[in-house]
């Protein structure tokens, strides 16, 4: 009997160099934010997001185009304009990278450079019709409005549908009517009667919204013809970039994870983006992250808890080739920017985020999905947002008056 030969065996010590170097990274990047941050509490030398809020609820044009930019950097809890331009700057620098199969392309698009902008013209257009018909009446009341949801919607129903005219037409429409409201209910109904994390309203929403759209969208005749197949391209025949060696894949994977929360999972344009956030820090430091005055923390919570959770399942990664470590970051992120930055909420959130939620949400889809019929993205923020919800409330009513902070 002839012996075949074992598979190589995977360890998380071939990665320990890139983790640590990142954990050390975003350590000494923490460090220098914060002694500087005193420093620069009196520049005013860009807008901050309190002054965007009250410019939208007051009607004024430039802050209700303000906050439509910012919402494509609201899914990372950044909030920031420079931001903004950096992060859509180069996730269409990478897609291109990706369609070239470029060894240099980091963790790509998702395999969605052909569409790429096509999803962010239609995440755009729905997140200006949702502020067009629901902003005006809504901005006064409550400060802040969940425009960001049809963004993550319209997106994945693109993903989960096609991406022919009509079809996007379909979804945007669709996506920006039914996502809004859903949202502002639980807003309503939910978050602020329990003082939880605004992701909450977001998150509850898109599990009312992606279903109720997919339904409708499936009845359209349109939606359920193949897209045909795409133009022949000199770039299809190109050969498949070198496999990248397993830290700078690590590296890549944990800013991929964030750059997951906009759909798109680039490293390089979360890369870049956090240039962007860093830079309008600078200018003010109430202008990004909703003007809480915690980016510092922010940022090292995000790229730690990437780190830790693609640390912690790196043989998964490896074995499947796809881990839904990016629950984590979220997790993490609609925490800590909700409460304070206790070094203790903010180890212990960092560790169950990273814990957590691969193993969840691979059970849910394993138990829930088997005939794949609504977008992950319905189970995912079902796991997101329960345990946002129920963190939240131990912090606020328990560990938090307890630690005085």
């Amino acid at each position: 009997m002839q012996n075949t030969p074992s598979q190589p065996q995977v360890s998380r010590k071939n990665v320990l160099p890139a983790f640590l170097g990142i954990i050390i990274g975003a350590g000494a990047l923490l460090a220098v934010m914060l002694l500087l941050q005193p420093q620069l509490m009196n520049n005013a030398l860009i807008f901050s997001f309190n002054d965007v809020a009250a410019g939208a609820a007051a009607g004024d044009w430039f802050y209700r185009l303000m906050w439509v930019l910012e919402d494509f950097t609201e899914g990372t809890f950044m909030v920031s304009i420079p931001g903004t331009v950096c992060l859509v700057a180069f996730a269409l620098i990478a897609a291109r990278l990706e369609k070239k199969k470029s060894a240099h392309m980091g963790s790509g698009v998702d395999g969605n450079h052909r569409i790429l902008w096509k999803m962010m013209l239609c995440a755009l257009i729905a997140v200006i019709i949702g502020q067009l018909l629901y902003g005006p009446s809504t901005f006064g009341s409550y400060g802040w409005i969940p425009t960001f949801g049809a963004f993550l919607s319209v997106q994945v129903l693109i993903t989960h549908f096609g991406a022919t005219a009509a079809k996007l037409a379909s979804i945007t429409v669709l996506g920006a009517l039914i996502t809004f409201p859903c949202c502002l209910f639980f807003l309503h109904f939910v978050v602020n009667p329990l003082g939880i994390p605004l992701f909450c309203c977001v998150a509850f929403g898109l599990v009312v919204a992606v279903p109720v759209c997919t339904e409708i969208l499936r009845l359209l005749p349109w939606m359920k013809q193949a897209d045909p197949a795409p133009a022949p391209s000199a770039d299809d025949d190109l050969p498949a970039p070198p496999p990248l060696s397993e830290n700078k894949f690590f590296f890549h994977r944990v800013f991929g994870d964030i750059g997951e929360l906009v759909v798109w999972g680039s490293s390089l344009s979360i890369l870049a983006m956090y240039i962007g956030v860093i830079f309008s820090w600078a200018l003010n430091p109430l202008h990004p992250a909703y003007s809480m005055g915690n980016l510092p923390v922010m940022i090292f919570a995000q790229i730690a808890t990437a780190a830790l959770a693609v640390f912690i399942w790196y043989p998964r990664w490896k074995k499947n080739g796809w881990v839904f470590t990016f629950a984590s970051v979220v997790f993490s992120s609609a925490v800590i920017i909700t409460y304070t930055n206790h070094w203790l909420v903010v180890a212990l959130t960092i560790i169950i985020g990273a814990v957590i939620f691969a193993p969840l949400i691979d059970w849910m889809l394993k138990t829930f999905n088997k005939k794949g019929r609504w977008h992950v993205l319905f189970y995912i923020q079902i796991a997101i947002g329960l345990c946002v919800a129920v963190w939240s409330l131990i912090l606020k009513h328990g560990l938090i008056p307890l630690l005085g902070a």
